[in-house]
């Protein structure tokens, strides 16, 4: 399945990163994308 993942650095707000993810076909898609959103906040987090 394809997901999309968007980042946004708001201006103006150097530590901020706003970011999602979403499948594009389907309801459903097993917890990928909230998984993947963990990840990825754990390695900025760690930075």
């Amino acid at each position: 399945f394809v997901d999309d993942v968007e980042f946004w650095f708001p201006p103006g707000k150097k530590s901020v990163v706003e970011y999602r993810s979403a499948s594009r076909l389907g309801s459903y898609d097993f917890d990928a994308n909230r998984k993947r959103i963990k990840v990825c906040s754990l390695k900025l987090l760690h930075q």
